[in-house]
């Protein structure tokens, strides 16, 4: 059974024939034991509440910590993933030039090639129209000695005709 200030103030004491207690002394201490009882039940509920509030800011602090390493191990999360799409967009962009480049250069050996065919073409036109030019002059020149022109004509060709 627990005892409280008040049962020790209203406790009593029954008195003895030879050698009894003092009253007095037995109410002073009754008082005494009171007040001392008051005093750690008074300090008791106060080391409960103080316990209570550190328990519950130890536990505010435990929510906290558990926030922020959810917060940080998101953070690396999102920095790994960062990194990750970084390499990916590069990668994409390097295969996009390389992509890029092999068709300037293919477009580019295109053009090349066309010139050289109008070249070898333009080549062809020149020889065939120097080829038919020095036969129209030929036929031009044998028609004018059939037409029995005073003066004979000599079938040499300008030396520009000539060498081609």
């Amino acid at each position: 059974m627990r005892l409280s200030p008040i049962d020790i103030v209203n406790r009593s004491f029954q008195r003895a024939l030879f050698g009894g207690v003092s009253v007095d002394e037995v109410a002073e201490f009754q008082n005494e034991v009171a007040a001392a009882m008051e005093e750690l039940i008074t300090e008791n509920a106060q080391l409960r509440e103080g316990s209570q509030q550190l328990t519950q800011q130890v536990n505010k602090y435990s929510r906290i910590e558990e926030t922020l390493q959810s917060a940080l191990m998101m953070a690396q999360r999102a920095a790994e993933e960062a990194r990750a799409t970084a390499r990916r967009e590069a990668d994409l962009m390097v295969r996009e030039a390389d992509r890029r480049a092999k068709e300037m250069t293919e477009e580019t050996h295109a053009q090349l090639r066309q010139v050289e065919e109008d070249i070898n073409r333009l080549r062809r036109e020149r020889e065939r129209f120097e080829a038919e030019f020095a036969a129209l002059l030929q036929g031009y020149m044998n028609w004018l000695r059939s037409a029995g022109t005073p003066e004979p004509v000599t079938g040499t060709l300008p030396p520009a005709m000539s060498a081609h």
